[in-house]
């Protein structure tokens, strides 16, 4: 959650003051994160892009730019409420 008040003091935070409390995973912890429900990941470096695919009957795909976007983009959907 944003903070109500910006820790640096200033009137309102901007991106820089909220970037502070952001805590953004490796692609080890994103991986972890997924466990078992990652069957893959692949660099498609002809098409300049990386596809992590789930291990479940239906072969969810997600793809990103990196390998980080790929597999957070799936974490995502594996765990879409």
């Amino acid at each position: 959650e944003h903070p109500t008040e910006c820790p640096t003091n200033r009137s309102s935070c901007d991106d820089e003051c909220f970037g502070n409390h952001l805590s953004i995973p490796t692609l080890s912890e994103l991986i972890e994160a997924c466990g078992e429900n990652l069957k893959c990941l692949n660099n498609l470096s002809d098409m300049n892009r990386w596809d992590a695919i789930s291990a479940d009957s239906i072969g969810l795909t997600r793809e990103g730019i990196t390998p980080e976007e790929a597999v957070a983009r799936l974490w995502l959907a594996l765990n879409k409420k």
